[in-house]
């Protein structure tokens, strides 16, 4: 009885050990599928904010969007204490263009994007801010 005993807390524990093991290396849950959002390059969407802001926040404000573009800065929002990843956007001013703050679930995939490299990001537009920067929020990366 007490080897029946035994063998069921075992395997119990073995069952929960590996359960944790496995939660823990699997990527955060997504918030978002790419085929419910706009896809736009960075370029694109800082232009339309650019040139004519009240159209592009009829067109892109509170809406979902997959923006590809060139990772410019990795940092931590100061106030939401979120991973943060600027897209460059703007052609003459690399310190303008699409300013990506992420849900806190993914600070390790964000931690891995490189300045230079190409990345998709989903989240939704917050619009223009200080005409330097077209803010995304809740953003998500997207597996490429």
């Amino acid at each position: 009885m007490k080897r029946w005993l035994a063998l069921v807390l075992l395997v119990v524990a073995l069952l929960v050990s590996a359960a944790a093991c496995s939660s823990e290396d699997a990527a955060p849950e997504a918030l978002y599928s790419a085929g419910e959002a706009t896809a736009v390059t960075a370029e694109e969407l800082f232009a339309a904010y650019a040139d004519k802001p009240k159209a592009a926040d009829k067109r892109f404000k509170d809406e979902l969007l997959a923006v590809t573009g060139t990772v410019a800065t990795v940092t931590t929002d100061p106030i939401l204490e979120a991973p943060e990843v600027v897209l460059s956007g703007g052609a003459t001013d690399p310190g303008r263009g699409i300013d990506c703050v992420f849900d806190a679930r993914y600070a390790e995939q964000v931690a891995e994007f490189q300045k230079g490299a190409t990345v998709t990001v989903l989240g939704v537009c917050n619009g223009y801010a200080e005409d330097v920067f077209v803010l995304l929020l809740h953003c998500q990366p997207t597996e490429e």
